[in-house]
C-alpha cells in the first residue's frame, strides 16, 4: 500500500492514464500518427498493448458515438451544468490532494468528454481485468507466499505496538487489502451491461438504447 501510496503521489496523472499515453510515457512506444492509434509500439510482442489497443479503440468509438448523440455540438457540454459540476467533484473532492494540478484535461468540447470517458472506462474495465485477474494464480500458488514471511500482530516490546494500539483498524486494512485485491472470487450477481434486457434498464432514446447493446 506504500508503494501504491507513493506512486499515486509522485507519478500519478489522470492525463496518462488511457492506454496511448501509459504507452508511451512507459517508453514501449512512440508518437506516430502515420499508424493506427497515432502510436509505433517498441516491443512488436507485447500481447498486453496489441490486444489493449484494439479495446481501447473499441471503447473510445462506442463512446464517441454515445456522446455525439447527447452533444451534438461543443457548446453543449459547456452548458451542461450537471456534467460540469460532476468533472469538478472528481477532480476537487475525488483527488482533493491534486486538485491544483495543472495536467487536468479541460472538459469543454465533446471531443474532451470522449477522452475523460474512454479513460475512466478503459481503467475500470479492461485495464483492471488485466492487472488485477492474474494475481489470484500468482498469489494463490503457495511457494509464492511462503506463511512465514506473513506480517505478524505486533507484540509489546515491538516498535509498531504503539502505532496498533492507537489505530488497529488501520492495521488491518493494511494486512487484509492484499488479500481482497487477489479474491478469485467475483460476485455472481454481477450482471454485464450488455445482458441487460428490457427497456427500463437503460434511460434514452432506442439509439441510445441500441448504442448500449452494441458493445
Amino acid at each position: 500500500m506504500e508503494i501504491s501510496a507513493a506512486a499515486y503521489k509522485n507519478s500519478w496523472r489522470f492525463d496518462k492514464e488511457g492506454l496511448p499515453a501509459d504507452l508511451i510515457r512507459r517508453g514501449m512506444a512512440v508518437p506516430d500518427p502515420t499508424k493506427p492509434h497515432g502510436l509505433k509500439l517498441l516491443i512488436e510482442d507485447y500481447p498486453y498493448a496489441q490486444d489493449g489497443l484494439l479495446i481501447w479503440s473499441a471503447i473510445e468509438n462506442w463512446v464517441r458515438t454515445y456522446v455525439e448523440r447527447y452533444y451534438p455540438d461543443s457548446s453543449l457540454v459547456c452548458n451542461d451544468k450537471e456534467l460540469q459540476e460532476w468533472y469538478s467533484e472528481s477532480i476537487n473532492v475525488g483527488h482533493f490532494d491534486l486538485r491544483d494540478a495543472d495536467w487536468w484535461p479541460k472538459l469543454e468540447t465533446a471531443d474532451d468528454l470522449v477522452s475523460i470517458l474512454t479513460t475512466i472506462i478503459w481503467l475500470a474495465s479492461a485495464q483492471h481485468a488485466a492487472l488485477n485477474f492474474g494475481q489470484y494464480p500468482y498469489g494463490g500458488y503457495v511457494p509464492n507466499r511462503p506463511p512465514l514471511m506473513r506480517r505478524l500482530i505486533p507484540e509489546e516490546n515491538d516498535p509498531e505496538y504503539a502505532s496498533f494500539l492507537a489505530d488497529p483498524q488501520k492495521v488491518l486494512h493494511v494486512g487484509t487489502a492484499k488479500f481482497i485485491a487477489s479474491n478469485k472470487i467475483h460476485g455472481c450477481g454481477r450482471q454485464f451491461i450488455n445482458t441487460l434486457t428490457g427497456r427500463g434498464v437503460h434511460r434514452g432514446t432506442t439509439t441510445a438504447i441500441n448504442m448500449v447493446r452494441r458493445c
